[in-house]
């Protein structure tokens, strides 16, 4: 719903109560107002930010890179809530296999929100027509650790 409403905004692109304008830089037609976009999270998302223990000491608002294999991006499992690690080596599964009984890999949701810190949650259409959507922020509703939810959302990018 968040695209159709910025799609919205852009049809409706100079009217009083658009959040959309027309762009003064030229690298995209059209531009936002500003304005905050907060996403809510039940739970931990799934993947690297759930690679915790409630055991482990709590980092104070500093991501926790304890462990080789944290921030590494995975690929979320049939059942569970961390996640596999992605391998390079193994081939991308074809149509052909998928039709066949092959599993799909869908990135996790920590990945999913890395990415989204990075090159903005608008989209590759929306991209052309507006700059980068950021979150302003991301409330998480249930356990989780701020060290390990850091590292996984917003400080792989700087690794």
């Amino acid at each position: 719903s968040l695209l159709r409403w910025v799609y919205k905004q852009i049809s409706t692109a100079g009217e009083s109560d658009s959040y959309a304008i027309e762009s003064e830089n030229k690298r995209t037609p059209y531009e936002l107002r500003p304005f905050e976009l907060w996403l809510y999270c039940s739970q931990t998302p799934c993947g690297d930010a759930a690679v915790f223990s409630r055991t482990d000491p709590e980092p104070k608002c500093v991501p926790c890179f304890t462990a080789p294999k944290h921030g590494m991006f995975r690929l979320k499992p049939e059942a569970g809530h961390a996640g596999n690690l992605v391998n390079a080596n193994e081939p991308a599964p074809s149509f052909d296999g998928l039709q066949l009984g092959d599993r799909s890999k869908c990135h996790t949701c920590s990945d999913k929100l890395a990415k989204w810190s990075v090159v903005g949650v608008q989209g590759a259409l929306l991209a052309q027509l507006i700059p980068p959507l950021y979150t302003t922020g991301i409330v998480i509703g249930d356990v989780y650790s701020h060290g390990h939810a850091a590292r996984a959302i917003c400080c792989r990018s700087e690794r």
